[in-house]
């Protein structure tokens, strides 16, 4: 960065010396305007990459319960859905967890597959691999852009 020298006591100021002040001004303005850590990048399907700042974005953590305690059967697959009831303006960015609230091996030994997410909700479907008693949630990261 620049240094601007100070003038002296005294010293008139004149148009080159304010001519810098303005200059270096408008060079922090504009260095502290696009700096990317403000930023995030999300690549929608429909409409590519879109670059917003941080305050622009919409981000939820959802937790879908699904029913505690069930007997399940390897390859048994239970449903689950999420509306999203227009907050976004593209089909948003989605991740999901298993979390294997009962601690038994049939709710640890599962795989989340989610659908196409979309403007107004995502489906997914939780396949149990072992049969067994098992108490399990789904955690939703959702991030978009907003309506």
């Amino acid at each position: 960065m620049a240094q601007i020298p100070l003038p002296e006591r005294g010293q008139p100021l004149d148009v080159a010396y304010i001519s810098r002040l303005a200059q270096e001004i408008n060079n922090l303005s504009r260095d502290a305007s696009t700096a990317r850590y403000d930023y995030i990048t999300i690549d929608t399907k429909d409409s590519g990459p879109q670059n917003k700042k941080m305050s622009e974005v919409r981000v939820l953590g959802v937790i879908k319960k699904l029913p505690a305690g069930k007997t399940v059967t390897a390859a048994e697959e239970i449903g689950f859905t999420h509306s999203f009831n227009g907050e976004f303006k593209f089909a948003p960015i989605v991740t999901a967890t298993a979390i294997n609230v009962g601690g038994g091996s049939a709710g640890g030994n599962v795989t989340v597959i989610l659908k196409d997410p979309t403007t107004s909700g995502i489906e997914g479907t939780v396949r149990f691999n072992e049969s067994g008693t098992a108490t399990v949630n789904v955690n939703l990261i959702i991030i978009g852009v907003p309506n």
